[in-house]
């Protein structure tokens, strides 16, 4: 197993993180039961398909959830271009 997919969230991290019960997450997410999160405990990561949706409800990005899958964004050329630089 690679480093990054040791880095991705599982079950467990995101009931910390969210401070919410597995069923308070399930309900959230539209999903049957509680037993859907509990599973992701015993993964490596919670499953793509859920990433872009837990980030609109709970506000976690989706690089910290799976950054297997997104990556974080490149400081643009732009800020470095005007850090600090008097014209």
């Amino acid at each position: 197993m690679n480093y990054i997919h040791n880095a991705c969230m599982n079950g467990r991290q995101l009931r910390k993180k969210t401070g919410k019960t597995a069923a308070e997450i399930a309900d959230t997410l539209g999903l049957r039961s509680a037993t859907t999160i509990s599973k992701w405990t015993g993964t490596a990561s919670i499953p793509a398909r859920h990433i872009l949706l837990i980030e609109e409800k709970f506000g976690i990005p989706r690089e910290e959830l799976r950054p297997d899958l997104y990556r974080p964004a490149a400081p643009s050329s732009d800020a470095a271009a005007t850090s600090g630089v008097a014209e």
